[in-house]
């Protein structure tokens, strides 16, 4: 199955792959005119089309303007020539040159032809989703000195220095800010709209967009199954850990019974009867201690450390263990871990074995077994070296 659907997987990419994208216009009154050109880069979400100027006769300050389309196709034409090298128009907030004024940029220009004539359209591309919001029911006028210099010394005649948002244009009654489109149509198949769909479906593509949805809904299933399964693991995982518990529970009892069965035999250990007494009493209560957290500041914590470490003591005291033993037997018997341990479980056994098995052994006599020995006189008359050196020093 996995494989099947990683073949249908790569079948739909691969049918993905070979789409011919086109931006062409299906109808050229409609909504595509405001489509987005090939070549524009920025964030689209914060481009939208505007009308800028149209032609016709215009006055501002006292001075008459006629603006024909060979004016407006200068203004496109200066335009991407700057453009091409990196000189930007930018849309201040009023006409001004202060760049902190500045809530966009033109990226694009272009002619349209109307009833009452030709207009200039261009792509402005808003500095923040903000400024969008804030500016976009505004209007705006531009800016086309008689002579503009670039920084390489190139001059140029009326081009466009850049497009101020104001509400008081000059030229009035142009179209508002529109959202550049991607070529998108609407449609209704089976009744139901199909809004936002992209202009760019081959005849074939009919296939490629039902292997798409299959794909996608293999991916669901495949998310299903993975979250399935992960789910079993988990559960797989926590019957497994309750099992072992279970097993090694039995198995200590089972340790248990074999040792108390070995003490029986064992006629040495006297006292193994009230042990296995107390082991028997401490394996009833464990089930309500099992789960019991002992903090190392607590009196049997600390109660329970003391006494194992006087026991080790003297078992080294009376010979029984070495200075070695003695440090090793601490370090695993007398470390937080393992009182701790000793106490959730109510059982002290391992630590009263080690021991027996220790006591058990031959011990070590370090008791003195003769006195101190001194050598003869060199003369070799048996004189001790001792009773010399007091007469010497006492005999006068």
């Amino acid at each position: 199955m996995y494989w099947n659907q990683k073949l249908q997987r790569e079948k739909a990419m691969k049918r993905s792959t070979i789409k011919i994208i086109r931006f062409e216009l299906r109808n050229p009154d409609g909504g595509d005119i405001d489509r987005l050109p090939p070549g524009v880069k920025g964030d689209a979400s914060l481009m939208m089309w505007k009308e800028l100027c149209r032609t016709g006769r215009y006055e501002t300050d006292g001075v008459e303007h006629v603006i024909d389309e060979a004016f407006l196709q200068h203004l496109v034409d200066v335009f991407f020539k700057r453009q091409k090298k990196g000189v930007e128009v930018p849309c201040p907030i009023g006409h001004t040159h202060d760049p902190e004024k500045k809530r966009g940029r033109v990226l694009f220009l272009e002619l349209r032809k109307k009833k009452d004539g030709v207009s200039l359209y261009g792509i402005i591309e808003f500095v923040s989703a903000e400024a969008k919001e804030a500016l976009c029911h505004s209007d705006v006028s531009i800016d086309a000195p008689e002579s503009v210099c670039d920084g390489d010394g190139e001059r140029h005649l009326s081009a466009l220095d850049h497009v101020a948002f104001t509400d008081y244009p000059v030229v009035a009654g142009m179209d508002k800010f529109k959202d550049v489109r991607f070529s998108i149509i609407s449609r209704k198949t089976g009744g139901k709209p199909m809004t936002k769909r992209k202009q760019f479906e081959t005849p074939e593509d009919d296939d490629s967009q039902n292997d798409e949805r299959e794909l996608e809904n293999e991916n669901e299933d495949e998310e299903k199954e993975e979250k399935e399964l992960a789910r079993k693991k988990r559960l797989a995982r926590k019957k497994k850990f309750s099992e072992d518990k279970e097993e090694k529970n039995e198995k200590f009892s089972d340790d248990e019974e074999e040792f108390s069965n070995d003490d029986e035999e064992e006629e040495e250990f006297s006292d193994d009867e009230e042990d296995d007494e107390e082991e028997e009493t401490l394996s009833r209560k464990k089930k309500f201690a099992k789960n019991k957290r002992f903090s190392r500041d607590s009196l049997s914590f600390s109660l329970l450390r003391e006494n194992r470490q006087l026991r080790i003591d003297g078992m080294l005291f009376s010979g029984q263990i070495t200075a070695a033993q003695s440090r090793m037997m601490k370090s695993m018997y007398c470390s937080d871990q393992a009182v701790r341990f000793s106490l959730e479980h109510n059982s002290d056994r391992d630590f009263k074995n080690a021991c027996r098995l220790l006591e058990a052994g031959l011990g070590t006599n370090y008791d003195e077994a003769s006195g101190i020995q001194f050598s003869s006189d060199r003369a070799g008359n048996g004189s001790n070296v001792l009773d010399k050196i007091f007469d010497s020093k006492y005999s006068k």
